[in-house]
């Protein structure tokens, strides 16, 4: 019993020393911001996660936006910006950790996977390397030693840095930590002796208090992200091997019936997502990617990740899809006849042993979702795919090392385990190596995209990414010339037309603007955000029936458009319409009552109808909502000032400069102030500050000394 202690005591020593290797290596991404791929519409301008309450709880639990359901990876990010607001260390660290802590659990996991396969081994009375064990010697330093060289390969490949510096895949991380601990406390019903070993005759989910912690964990997997679909699979693939409770066909529908609780979960959880997906437009159809497509593309995609987990050199953000089906592209023909192979090996030593067709299941059950059998946007390859799936490759890799290991003692005794050491650990300072220069990638969004530019130069995706991130750098030259060359690669591609669309908007070229989002609307003809965006144009075009036209298009293709309605009442006030352009806003505010846009836009109607209380209301609402909305604190201002409380508006000047520095009106509104009571010197310097940021009437005030 001392010795199980002691023995169990180790493992926990070894998982903390990998987990804490683990967080040493990845330690350099907390140095780097947030890239302009999801990490904006995720976090940076998501109003949801600003505010940890009732609001944002239904909204996490009903949110489907992102193509996925993922309530607790929301809450993630809001308890992120609760303590850390947007300053992105603090979100790179709980992502960091978080990993530490898989690579921490992997560790566990291992030890007990090959623990439980040595039990079953020796109930069967069987050598370890029968079909009911696992090829390995059963002696406990062996184990010790194949589960933290698993934890290790876990935590320390390059292919990890994709989930980790990424903050955006906070998704993989939480949905693997939960998926692991859920196979854990699987497990711990039976290392703990609460039920026989019985060969499925056990009592099901509802008997045992470890099934009942293995399903909420999963819930917590599911909730994180639907990935987790798989693990009643797993589950039953651990009841075959290692645990040897599936031994003929009458065990396996007990062992189906015992798991009937993550199944139906699994199920709903999968029907629920595809809608959402469907939803979105976001399916791919048979008609745009046909079925031998989706096949060669899942083998491609099977044998390139364990390359990738073999060899990982030269590992991207984005790769370039491979197209044409099994008989048409050669790499997918391949590829089809790898993995044709792999299986008929895996059935050919099946009555030898399991170890290896169980990996093989196990990789290939986890990839299922993500392997474009079902087709969801245009990525069929990422890295952070193989989060979970490469931990049986790794498992596989730490008994190899381990059999070297011993095979190395028994023939050279102390030499060949220092040998053997030593190119272990150069092996794994390698891999940190190669780990620590792929974080580099992801710096932020120009180094991100030069590096798929400089390897893949042919992916439109890179080009237009790269391009909105040199628009928000001030170069507009080098922008305008990634958005062409994305144009070029593909030119139906819509999301670069709406990008340099929105450029030629913000620079005045406006007719250019309409031409480049118009082909959006040609190339998306139900996307309703599409014609908002075009409406947007010829509202600043002076086109103002046109841009109602395509508001009220948008509000037809979807009517929860907040933004449709929200721009329609934009337009209407801009005629004067403000009874008209108050209702949209009520529209808009009901449909997104986060909407902080809306809500001062209603206050400014409502002040031009001189109804100062609910105008007063509303900014008082949109500041609640972004307490950084510069514009709602300056027309907050110009109420309190029409309303006689000339220190409240003077506070909302002075809050409005210090969140936009270069606000021209803030300067104007509180010079006047500053004029009204006496204060002149100050006056003339907020005028003539308002002046060189190019506000007329801030000129003028300023070559009078009065104010305007």
């Amino acid at each position: 019993m001392t010795h199980s202690i002691e023995r169990h005591r180790s493992v926990y020593f070894l998982a903390a020393a990998a987990a804490l290797a683990t967080l040493a290596v990845f330690l350099p991404s907390l140095r780097h911001g947030f890239v302009n791929w999801d990490d904006y519409a995720y976090i940076v301008d998501n109003p949801h996660i600003r505010r940890l309450n009732g609001a944002f709880l239904k909204w996490a639990l009903t949110d489907t936006a992102t193509d996925y359901w993922l309530p607790l990876t929301w809450l993630s990010h809001a308890l992120d910006h609760a303590v850390w607001g947007l300053n992105p260390l603090g979100h790179h660290l709980t992502s960091v950790v978080i990993h530490a802590l898989n690579t921490f659990v992997v560790v566990v996991l291992a030890a007990m996977l090959l623990e439980a396969g040595q039990a079953a081994g020796e109930r069967r009375r069987r050598g370890p390397a029968d079909a009911g064990g696992l090829s390995i010697s059963a002696a406990p330093g062996t184990t010790r030693a194949t589960a933290l060289i698993t934890g290790l390969l876990f935590g320390l490949h390059p292919l990890r840095v994709e989930s980790v510096a990424w903050v955006s895949e906070r998704k993989d991380l939480l949905c693997a930590l939960f998926f692991l601990l859920s196979i854990m406390a699987y497990l711990l019903r039976f290392r703990k002796g609460e039920e026989g070993a019985g060969r499925g005759r056990e009592a099901g989910w509802w008997s045992s208090r470890w099934h009942h912690l293995s399903l909420v964990l999963f819930v917590l997997a599911l909730f994180s992200k639907p990935m987790a679909v798989t693990l009643p699979a797993v589950l039953l693939l651990l009841d075959w091997h290692p645990l040897g409770r599936l031994v003929s066909r009458k065990s396996i529908v007990p062992l189906i019936i015992e798991k009937l609780p993550p199944i139906a979960l699994s199920l709903g959880v999968s029907f629920a997502a595809f809608a959402a997906q469907q939803a979105n437009k976001a399916v791919i159809s048979l008609d745009q990617v046909s079925l031998a497509d989706r096949i060669g593309t899942s083998a491609h995609a099977l044998v390139s990740y364990l390359g990738k987990i073999a060899a990982p050199v030269h590992l991207l953000p984005v790769y370039p899809s491979t197209r044409g089906g099994v008989l048409q592209a050669p790499e997918q023909l391949w590829a089809a006849v790898i993995v044709c192979g792999i299986t008929a090996l895996c059935v050919i030593r099946l009555r030898k042993e399991r170890l290896l067709p169980a990996v093989w299941a196990y990789y290939c059950i986890t990839l299922l979702p993500v392997l474009g059998l079902i087709r969801v946007g245009a990525v069929s390859v990422a890295d952070r795919f193989t989060y979970l799936p490469a931990a049986g490759p790794f498992l596989l890799a730490g008994l190899g090392a381990a059999w070297v290991w011993e095979e190395a003692y028994r023939r050279w005794g102390g030499a060949g385990r220092t040998g053997t050491a030593v190119a272990g650990i150069a092996l794994l300072v390698l891999l940190s190596a190669g780990t620590v220069k792929q974080i580099g990638i992801w710096n932020n969004s120009i180094a991100l995209w030069n590096a798929v530019i400089e390897r893949e130069p042919g992916v439109p995706l890179a080009y237009n990414n790269r391009g909105m991130a040199w628009e928000e750098a001030g170069r507009i030259d080098l922008a305008l010339a990634d958005f062409n060359r994305a144009i070029a690669l593909d030119p139906a591609y819509p999301d670069v037309y709406r990008s340099r669309g929105l450029l030629y908007q913000r620079t005045g070229r406006l007719d250019r603007a309409i031409e480049d989002l118009s082909a959006v609307a040609a190339l998306r003809p139900n996307d309703a955000s599409a014609f908002v965006d075009r409406g947007q144009a010829y509202e600043a075009s002076g086109r103002t029936d046109l841009a109602v036209a395509d508001y009220t298009i948008a509000i037809a293709l979807d009517p929860a458009s907040a933004d449709a309605y929200m721009h329609r009442g934009m337009a209407l006030k801009a005629e004067g319409r403000f009874e008209r352009a108050i209702q949209e806003y009520t529209a808009a505010i009901s449909r997104d009552p986060l909407s902080a846009a809306a809500f001062n836009n209603r206050g400014v109607a409502f002040k031009h109808l001189n109804r100062l209380d609910r105008a007063l209301s509303d900014f008082d609402a949109a500041i609640a909502i972004d307490p950084s909305f510069a514009l709602a604190f300056v027309n907050r201002g110009v109420v309190l000032g029409m309303l006689g409380r000339d220190s409240g508006a003077f506070a909302d000047y002075t809050k409005a400069l210090s969140l936009q520095p270069d606000f021209a009106a803030a300067y104007l509104f509180r010079g006047r102030l500053h004029h009204k009571a006496g204060r002149r010197l100050l006056a003339e310097k907020d005028f003539q500050k308002a002046c060189e940021l190019g506000n007329e009437e801030g000129c003028r005030a300023a070559g009078s000394g009065r104010k305007p």
